[in-house]
């Protein structure tokens, strides 16, 4: 059978999908699982005030949000995905944190 890239990118989407709102239940014991290899990778691409920050797949955004804390309000992340319900997680978050240095947009990596 051939590799349909049309069939998988849908199949891909359906699955985070349906996956988005049970991951971002989870996501509070995610990001604590996740957070010294964060902040790791930030410190190693040197993220500071004012940088500009993509985060590919993000998911619901949580290590966006660790990126938008240290860009500050004078940066800027786009956190990527894609799937629409984490998409519209990850702003739901940005907005109930005031992170207006974060927003979402749907994006194939």
């Amino acid at each position: 059978m051939a590799f349909d890239p049309v069939a998988y990118k849908q199949a891909i989407t359906q699955e985070w999908e349906h996956a988005a709102q049970g991951w971002h239940r989870w996501i509070p014991t995610i990001n604590d699982w996740l957070s010294v290899a964060t902040e790791t990778m930030l410190d190693q691409a040197n993220v500071s005030t004012g940088h500009r920050v993509i985060d590919i797949a993000a998911g619901d955004g949580g290590q966006s949000i660790a990126a938008a804390a240290r860009v500050g309000s004078s940066g800027e992340v786009l956190a990527t995905d894609i799937a629409p319900e984490f998409i519209k997680l990850a702003n739901a978050v940005a907005a109930t944190m005031g992170l207006t240095q974060l927003h979402a947009e749907l994006m194939d990596a």
